[in-house]
């Protein structure tokens, strides 16, 4: 987790480990499942970002912003993970249908489930800004693009970002409790 120091706040051993797993594994997985869905155009998308769509050099930008992503989502978690762990604990206790269902997660690791619900709706929010909306208007009006859908809706993109989001709030999440 993140320690104040007063002006600056320094990551802890564990929490540059969660970021440099989630980073590594999340960007491969965005990759893979891109590649899968979309061919080597949904990783090459990347590399057009910097006008170089060569595929090392997409690997290359992809991996830079799921580090990017991954150290948003450990920072902002590791200053306000003891308030939605306590706001989940809170709606499991006062929905019977919740109760069932997060209650033995939650008694095992409370911690884990919460990071790897929060990464879920972080991907699905890094898919609906960067990936539907950012990366097609800079393709088409920044590096001059022709045919670029916007809004990129593609059903790939989607699944890619939410499996990101949610693995990242996982390896975090086990991190910390490890």
């Amino acid at each position: 987790m993140a320690t104040d120091t007063g002006s600056q706040t320094r990551m802890s051993g564990d929490g540059i480990l969660a970021v440099i797993a989630g980073s590594f594994v999340g960007a491969i997985l965005v990759g893979l499942v891109l590649q899968a869905g979309l061919g080597r155009g949904g990783v090459l998308q990347f590399g057009a970002l910097v006008a170089r769509p060569e595929y090392n050099v997409s690997w290359a930008v992809l991996f830079v912003l799921s580090t990017l992503f991954t150290l948003s989502f450990v920072r902002f978690v590791s200053r306000s993970i003891n308030g939605f762990v306590t706001r989940v604990i809170s709606l499991s206790r006062r929905n019977e249908v919740l109760k069932e269902i997060l209650v033995p997660l939650l008694q095992r690791s409370a911690l884990t489930v919460t990071t790897n619900a929060l990464g879920l709706i972080y991907g699905a929010a890094i898919w609906l800004i960067v990936y539907v909306l950012f990366i097609p208007l800079w393709l088409a009006f920044v590096i001059g693009i022709e045919g670029v859908a916007i809004p990129n809706l593609q059903l790939a993109g989607f699944f890619a970002w939410v499996l990101y989001g949610g693995l990242v709030g996982l390896l975090y999440g086990l991190i910390m409790e490890s």
